[in-house]
């Protein structure tokens, strides 16, 4: 049994493609194997560039509020999109520049997206674009799935969509008048037709036992999301309920938002923990999240070092364990 290293996102430092690159450089020199591209820039808007261009949406201090909406509709959307992180990590693996197993992309997802575009003066949930199903679908649907379309041209190996909101709209109950079905169907619509070895969601924070039951519906073979600082995700699948689902589960096992950097014998525990509870269908290790939540305006340098020592433990970690996809 092996097991592969990457990551989620995004790193505490500021924008710039010199930023990206040199992330790019030292993730591979750390040996992460599933070499995803660093999002330095906001992770909703860094997606939304198109429908802000189009003059549909503009940027508040809050998030992004519906300019036009006459403009919000799918035909401004290109059919494939790429961002600029993307590119240059491609770029930097075709010319040998990097080593990796495969390149991952990471997409903002829908739900997420649309929580943060507001029609109104309130700039809550209830707000935003969530609670229009239209446009949600035929939208910010379309637009996800031309980024999708992007990194399939792009030849990645994988490709993640980042759903955080949908650990606050899927409790006990779904919010927003949003059934099982209307969730599943929009993903398994981005996602269903992709021709890459994996496809994943990550959702952070805890996860309900009907989040989780929807997750296994999913037209994907991974599930992401936080063990470290939620460890109750632990009890929310079992290994049967992977296998039958033909799922395969990436497990936080360092924390993305504390600074502490955690020992290799930590980390060890929790992947014991996941070979315990889950066996083979244990396939990726990983931060829970991405960094940015480490950000300290001034430390910026410091923090960074802090996420690299993080990944190196792991990686060091799955060698003693003899257990590290090489």
């Amino acid at each position: 049994m092996y097991i592969y290293t990457t990551h989620v996102g995004s790193f505490p430092l500021n924008y710039s493609e010199e930023a990206v690159r040199k992330i790019i450089l030292d993730l591979s020199n750390l040996g992460i194997n599933f070499l995803g591209y660093p999002q330095l820039r906001d992770f909703v808007e860094m997606y939304l560039e198109p429908l802000i261009q189009a003059g549909a949406i503009s940027k508040i201090k809050v998030g992004f509020r519906v300019a036009d909406e006459k403009t919000l509709r799918k035909e401004v959307i290109d059919e494939a999109l790429v961002v600029r992180e993307a590119e240059l990590l491609k770029e930097m693996h075709s010319s040998e520049i990097i080593k990796a197993l495969g390149l991952k992309g990471s997409i903002t997802g829908p739900f997420t997206l649309a929580s943060n575009i507001y029609t109104a003066g309130r700039y809550d949930i209830s707000s935003s674009l969530l609670k229009n199903k239209r446009v949600l679908r035929d939208v910010l649907g379309s637009l996800v799935t031309s980024y999708v379309k992007g990194l399939e041209k792009l030849n990645y190996n994988m490709v993640v969509i980042d759903e955080p909101i949908l650990s606050v709209i899927v409790g006990r109950r779904i919010l927003l008048g949003y059934s099982e079905k209307d969730i599943v169907e929009l993903l398994n619509e981005i996602l269903g037709e992709v021709k890459v070895k994996y496809r994943g969601i990550h959702v952070c924070g805890r996860l309900s036992p009907l989040l989780a039951r929807i997750l296994l519906k999913l037209d994907l073979e991974v599930l992401d999301h936080e063990h470290k600082t939620a460890p109750a995700n632990f009890s929310v699948y079992s290994k049967e309920d992977l296998e039958s689902n033909e799922k395969f589960l990436a497990l936080g096992v360092v924390s993305s938002k504390e600074p502490k950097v955690e020992s290799i014998e930590e980390i060890k525990t929790l992947i014991k923990k996941g070979i315990d509870l889950y066996g083979d269908r244990l396939l990726f290790v990983k931060p829970d999240c991405g960094f940015r939540g480490l950000r300290v305006p001034g430390r910026e340098e410091e923090m960074y070092d802090i996420s690299l020592r993080k990944l190196s433990n792991i990686i060091t970690a799955l060698k003693e364990l003899g257990l590290l996809y090489v």
